[in-house]
């Protein structure tokens, strides 16, 4: 069972008084194809939304290289099947920097796939926060106690302190304020002032070209 949020981002940005609203969601069947997450995609409530939705999926993953338990939540860029909404990955990647500083990671997880894929599909857009998994699908990956060998029967387990984090991350994250509409205005500002240092070159190429 996968815990997901469905958020309407505008009134992150926005709506600076009050709280901003948020649907929690509990699915089942996600190891068979994600059908609890579309069976409410196909009942037509989330189309009738007068906000702007963002799907922020929240789950546990298999560790991978620069995935490790201990480590913090993850922000996740995306998994197997595709990467996430970027707009809104920049904010929860400021998020994380500014309430998380050195206790998150940051990576695509690509050792599956997850609701954040579904709501893709469907036409919400999508990202995802996850927690580093032992011992993923009861394997003895990681080993630890009750695990009778390597690679035989284990209990899945995660770290606490990256489940502190998590709560920490969604806390910030829905918090009223946040630059939901424009992320990317301090890295445009930047580049553009770069891009008029280097104008004149532009000119020059013109003007040799004709």
């Amino acid at each position: 069972m996968t815990s997901l949020v469905c958020s309407p981002f505008c009134a992150f940005g926005r709506n600076r008084k009050k709280s901003p609203p948020f649907i929690g969601l509990l699915t089942r069947g996600e190891e068979v194809g994600f059908v609890g997450a579309i069976a409410h995609f196909e009942l037509g409530w989330l189309a009738k939304a007068k906000r702007d939705l963002l799907f922020v999926s929240l789950e546990a993953s298999r560790t991978l290289p620069n995935a490790i338990i201990g480590k913090g939540p993850i922000v996740r860029l995306g998994d197997r099947q595709t990467v996430y909404q970027a707009d809104y990955l920049k904010v929860l990647a400021d998020v994380a920097s500014r309430v998380l500083p050195g206790k998150h990671q940051q990576r695509i997880m690509d050792g599956g796939a997850c609701e954040a894929a579904a709501a893709t599909i469907w036409g919400l857009p999508a990202i995802g926060i996850t927690v580093p998994l032992g011992n993923y699908h009861n394997q003895g990956f990681e080993g630890g106690q009750d695990c009778v060998a390597p690679g035989g029967p284990a209990p899945e387990f995660v770290h606490m302190d990256d489940i502190k984090g998590l709560l920490v991350l969604c806390r910030a994250l829905v918090k009223p304020g946040l630059n939901w509409p424009d992320p990317w205005q301090q890295q445009k500002a930047r580049l553009s002032k770069n891009a008029a240092r280097y104008s004149k070159l532009l000119k020059r190429t013109d003007a040799r070209t004709s």
